[in-house]
């Protein structure tokens, strides 16, 4: 979504949770439980239980990405997987990349939301990265046990 200083009047339009189909989709992951969100205040994961989620670092080939939130030369909020190979030319090499403007909610009247880029970026990693999300998953499972 194109972001500027009217997006603060037109909060309507703005979502910052997932929804109950997204939910859905991180539990079949074992990425979350619906059982124990019961217990929490607000049902769905926002931007920040997402952040919380994804590695901040991806080490491949010896070269370490790091998780970046940017705006795009067009305005468009992306989140990516960055790498700076080179520091005297500023150099970046993205391992992957997911804008707003990639993602595109069901009414498709305009571009997603960070939180749905958030949630195409925690589906990518756990489908190609899946051990750094392993500890998180592990971590889940013995609170649920727990409680």
């Amino acid at each position: 979504m194109r972001t500027d200083e009217t997006q603060v009047y037109k909060k309507r339009v703005t979502r910052n949770t997932l929804n109950i189909q997204q939910m859905m989709k991180l539990e079949e992951l074992g990425l979350c439980n619906l059982k124990e969100r019961d217990k929490h205040t607000e049902y769905f994961f926002g931007v920040e239980e997402l952040l919380q989620i994804l590695p901040a670092c991806i080490v491949v080939d010896g070269w370490c990405y790091c998780l970046k939130i940017y705006k795009s030369a067009f305005d468009v909020q992306h989140i990516a997987y960055v790498a700076h190979k080179n520091p005297k030319t500023n150099v970046a090499d993205y391992l992957h990349s997911v804008g707003c403007d990639d993602v595109m909610p069901q009414d498709e009247s305009y571009n997603g939301h960070l939180v749905d880029a958030l949630f195409e970026m925690v589906l990518w990693v756990n489908q190609n990265y899946k051990e750094y999300l392993a500890e998180y998953k592990e971590k889940l499972q013995h609170y649920i046990k727990s409680w």
